[in-house]
Formats: structure tokens, sequence, C-alpha cells
């Protein structure tokens, strides 16, 4: 039968990461020493290895893991230390902080949510940590303001993903004052704004609020009604910038500098360029970084002639992104992220051949809609409660469709930024839109969801099987055929 599974060092380190940010996240509040028990026994059962077998390797690759372990929680316990000495609350706090990110915007109260970074007050000190708050009428990503407000500590734990995985030290709940100091005047300030000043010139309110979504992850102009439904139907994905947005972006790229006679190595670094600068103007968020770090990697594998490997790729990308940004192992984007982009090179392979008897554009979208399925829904049943039984079919029918509607709308935007007497092709974007939305709001994809609870225990269960049953692993069929059958029934008793 031989080796069970081939080594991949690149998957062992971007495990080997997270597992030490996960130790770590679990400990906010107490003491990192603690930390150190699973390194040193992490360092003697190497050593001990070592001397058993004799080999190098064994020493390297163990002293990697181990560092990278130490790295992943050492980088949380310093992220959250001043957590610990917070008061509970401080009432009238004065403070000023720049905008990270728009959770929100009422329209009837004309105010923002939004998360601050970079805050600086003489009446306490949060180092890197943020602050959830309120603010009149609109702003954009980089203002910077100034307020006076009352704030309560909030329970930080990898329970409470969206509070962990942002450092949310504090939420006001009473404000005085808010103004805005400075605003923004950074580069991908001024090109995010100057997308979002042509899209609003030449589009009505609903299809501005979907292009805006589609190409800037800003989906707070959205109608409750639409953000529900394409939820229901498992697409809601298409309105956070992914690995889907920069594979889009990257493509079309890529066929401009084909067209004009660029050659692939030029190609390659230019597009990873223009896929890094889309990242930053959509604010840098979690699956965009995959996606360009998983680009960068295989095209230059592709380029100097070694092997491209999809999972390698994968898990040196989420190495990384957690060496960067550790916490954001816990928010919903880097899980589902990753998840599907695993899911879709484990899989996809397998579910192609599945779907033999379509035609071979048709089969691929049906494999990866599969194989990203597999991975993520109990990552969407533990967070929202809910599961889509037409995720697979309305990801294969809809993400095509607005892929038209993503080149479409980028080569009217650029078209009208270079010549703005051209602005008249906005009309097939809006005849897009309005087809896409008509479509999906005359169903009711609610109809299709079905509603339980995934325990974390669950969770593991249904993944250590799935990974039995994949083709990555070399097991013996009836092996591999009872733990598909326990990975299904582990999904059912989410119901």
């Amino acid at each position: 039968m031989g080796r069970v599974v081939n080594f991949r060092p690149l998957v062992c380190c971007g495990l080997s990461i997270a597992a030490g940010i996960v130790f770590s996240s679990l400990l906010v509040g107490k003491s990192l020493l603690w930390s150190l028990i699973p390194i040193a026994a992490g360092a003697v059962a190497a050593i001990t290895v070592y001397f058993l077998k004799k080999k190098t390797s064994v020493l390297v690759f163990g002293a990697i893991f181990i560092l990278l372990f130490f790295t992943g929680a050492l980088s949380v316990g310093i992220l959250t230390l001043p957590y610990g000495k917070l008061d509970e609350k401080i009432v009238g706090a004065s403070f000023e902080g720049t905008v990270r990110s728009i959770v929100s915007y009422d329209e009837e109260k004309n105010e923002t949510c939004v998360l601050l970074s970079d805050v600086d007050s003489d009446d306490f000190s949060i180092g890197r940590g943020r602050i959830l708050t309120y603010v009149e009428g609109r702003c954009e990503i980089g203002d910077r303001f100034a307020l006076k407000a009352t704030l309560e500590k909030n329970e930080l734990n990898i329970g409470q993903n969206f509070y962990f995985s942002e450092r949310i030290f504090y939420s006001s709940t009473s404000i005085q004052t808010a103004r805005n100091v400075t605003s923004s005047t950074d580069f991908f300030y001024k090109v995010r704004k100057g997308i979002r000043s042509v899209l609003r010139d030449n589009l009505s309110k609903d299809a501005y609020a979907f292009t805006a979504s589609m190409l800037l992850g800003e989906s707070e102009a959205l109608s409750d009604s639409v953000r529900e439904n394409f939820g229901a139907a498992g697409v809601s994905h298409v309105f956070a910038v992914s690995g889907l947005h920069v594979t889009f972006f990257a493509a079309i790229i890529g066929l401009l500098l084909s067209l004009i006679g660029i050659k692939r190595l030029k190609k390659d670094v230019i597009v990873l360029i223009m896929a890094l600068l889309y990242s930053g103007v959509c604010g840098f968020p979690v699956s965009s970084l995959r996606a360009v770090i998983t680009f960068f990697v295989l095209g230059a594998a592709r380029s100097l002639g070694f092997k491209r490997d999809g999972l390698s790729a994968t898990f040196l990308s989420m190495t990384i992104v957690l060496l960067i940004m550790p916490t954001s192992l816990f928010s919903f984007g880097f899980l589902l992220s990753f998840a599907a982009v695993i899911g879709i090179a484990v899989f996809g392979t397998s579910f192609k051949l599945l779907f033999g008897f379509m035609p071979e554009s048709l089969s691929s979208i049906f494999a990866i809609s599969l194989s990203a399925f597999l991975t993520t829904a109990p990552i969407v049943a533990r967070m929202l409660g809910t599961v889509s039984l037409v995720t697979v079919l309305s990801n294969a029918v809809i993400v095509p469709v607005v892929t038209v509607v993503f080149y479409v709308t980028i080569i009217s935007v650029a078209v009208t930024a270079i010549v703005p007497l051209f602005s008249g092709v906005f009309f097939l974007v809006e005849a897009l839109v309005s087809f896409v939305l008509g479509v999906t709001n005359a169903i009711d994809f609610g109809r299709f969801l079905i509603y339980g609870h995934m325990s974390i225990f669950n969770m593991i269960f249904y993944y250590l099987m799935l990974l039995i049953a994949c083709e990555k692993v070399n097991l013996k069929k009836p092996v591999k055929s009872v733990a598909a059958v326990a990975a299904s029934l582990s999904l059912l008793l989410f119901i």
C-alpha cells in the first residue's frame, strides 16, 4: 500500500502556525508560559525521532514546524497582550482612530458603523487593538475621526469570531461627539473613490449597490432582500472580494497582455502586481491576499519549470497570511476562502470525473462547486446555523453569469474613466444586473434552507472522515467508502 499520505512540508507549515495561533488564542488573558508546554513536547519528540532514525531532515523539519508553532502562539499573545489590562468601562473617553473597515450603513439614522484602528488616546492604551463605533453620515476607509464616547470592553474569545479576529477590544455605547479630522489621501483610497464615483454616476441605485459590492466588497448599500436571498442561495460570496474576484481580474489582465504580445514571465509579473493593486483598492481582504500569493507561487513554479502543486501553494499562502495577520485565522472570510480552495485542490479532479457525462466546461463548474461545498458546509452551518440545499446548483448557474457582469463592469469603468463620453456602455451593465436581480428575486431561496446546529466535535469528525475518504490518502477502498458514508451522516446530524 505504501505511505498513507505523501509528505508535503508546506502543508505541515500551514498547520503548525495555525495550531500555535489556536493554542495561544485559548489562553488570552492567561499566562503565555503555558505555550511552552506543547513547544517543549514537540521539541522532545523531534529530537527523539532524530536520534532513533538518524535522519537530519526529520530534525530540520521538526525545528521549522516548532518554530512556526511558537511564532503563531507568540504573535497572538503580543497582539492581544493589552486586553487583560483594560478597564471594563471608560466613561467619556476621548480618542482618535482611523477607519479600517465599514461594517454597515443605516440609511434611516444616517450613521455608519465603523471599525477604528491606530487608536490614540490619553485616557487609555490598546496597542494594536481596535474599537467598534458609529459616526454620523457616510465615511471612507482611511478617514480619521476624533470621538468622545463611553467605551465598554468586549468579551474576547474565539467563540466571538468577529471580535477576536479583528481584535475589537472596545465598543462605544454612548457617543457625545464624533468629527472627521482628516480624509484619506492614499493611492488606494483615490482609486476606490474614483471607481465608486463612476459607478454611482452611470447606474441606478440597485445596480450601483450590486456592482460596488461585487467589485469593491462594499456591500452596505445592498438591500436586505438581495443580501438575504443571495445568502440563502449560497452565493453571497460574490459580494465579498475573494479569490474568485481576483481570478476574474487576473484573467482579464492576462488576456489583455497576451493580446499585445507580452511573454509569459513578464505577463505573470504584471498580472501579480495588478492583482495586488486590486486587492489594495479593496482594502486587502484576507481571501484576496490568499489568491494573490497562490497566483505568485503557481506562476513562479510554471515559469521556473517546477511542478505545480495547488495544495502546497495554498498552504504556503496560508502560512504567509497568518504570519502577517495571525488573528485572521478566526474570521469567516479566512475559513471559507481556504476551506473552499483546499476542497477544490483535494476533490476537484475526482468530481470532474464524476461529472464526466457533461460537457467539459460544465463538468468543471459542477466539480468546483461540489468540492467547495463539501469543505465549507460545516463552517457555514456552525457560523449561521443554516445550510442551503441548492448551493452547488446555484453556484454553477449564478457564478458564470456574475463573471460576465464582472468583466463587463470592469471594461465599462475603464472605458468611461479614459473617455467619459463613452459612458453609454453602462447600459449593458444595467441590463445584466437587472436580469440577475430579476431572476434571483423571482426565486424564494429561503425555502431551500435547512436549520440546525453543528457542534465542534461533529465538525472535527466530519473533516476527519472527509480526509480519509479523499484521494490524497492512500487507504483501501472499503475504508474510504465507510469514511464517506460516515462524513455524510455527520453532516445530516446538523439538521
